[in-house]
């Protein structure tokens, strides 16, 4: 099985004598943390795309994720990456929330870009000149549930989908020039103390769009893992 673009396929793995089933995103693909692997149960963690090293903020892991307090469990990068002007990005995560509150979900630098919840609906945020400037979902996430959350900031338009499905494309969000970011999980939205309520199964960054048959296809590869 595969996508032309998007190097991903069905394969099997031994992850801590669980066969598991996985995917391989392509080389345009930052950052990939399957937050329920066996391998990633320690501090620091490191991603399968570019070896990031990731420091665990008290993040407790279990078998369908790492669950995060609001309060100061985050994971973050020791690496930094540049976001130049009008960056292509696309965010995803699984998640399950357990709050309404406004959250971060993941993000580059905190502030600069990341998707994030308020009141259960997605949004995308850029701190830009010193004011927050979002792009926001009509889109409610449902508390206790699995979701497979996504969006994209491509030329100041912001796009979002929710378990491979389109939800609202064109939302309008500033992009920024800033270097020397890190990479973020658990944390971002309107401002860095925005942490996340709940469980992330698994965040990925890509450097590029996505498309919808993409998105789907991430979402049905990786789905079994949240009992869907």
């Amino acid at each position: 099985m595969g996508i032309k673009g998007l190097n991903q396929g069905v394969q099997l793995k031994s992850m801590g004598g669980v066969n598991s089933l996985y995917f391989t995103p392509d080389s345009a693909c930052l950052l990939y943390l399957p937050l329920w692997w066996t391998e990633l149960t320690t501090s620091p963690i490191i991603d399968r795309m570019n070896s990031y090293s990731c420091n665990v903020l008290a993040a407790s892991w279990g078998y369908q994720g790492r669950t995060f307090d609001g309060t100061d469990d985050v994971i973050l990068t020791t690496d930094t990456y540049d976001l130049a002007a009008n960056d292509t990005i696309t965010m995803l995560a699984w998640i399950k929330t357990t709050s309404a509150l406004v959250q971060g979900i993941m993000a580059i630098g905190g502030t600069y870009m990341s998707i994030g919840l308020a009141a259960n609906r997605l949004l995308m945020a850029k701190n830009y000149d010193g004011s927050a400037k979002t792009g926001n979902s009509t889109y409610t996430v449902t508390d206790s549930t699995w979701t497979l959350v996504s969006g994209s900031f491509v030329d100041g338009a912001v796009s979002f989908f929710a378990n491979g499905v389109a939800k609202d494309v064109g939302v309008s969000c500033t992009n920024e020039v800033e270097a020397g970011q890190t990479l973020r999980i658990g944390e971002g939205g309107l401002n860095v103390n925005a942490k996340f309520i709940g469980t992330i199964g698994e965040a990925l960054i890509y450097t590029r769009t996505l498309s919808t048959a993409e998105h789907l296809n991430i979402y049905e590869l990786t789905k079994w893992r949240y009992d869907l």
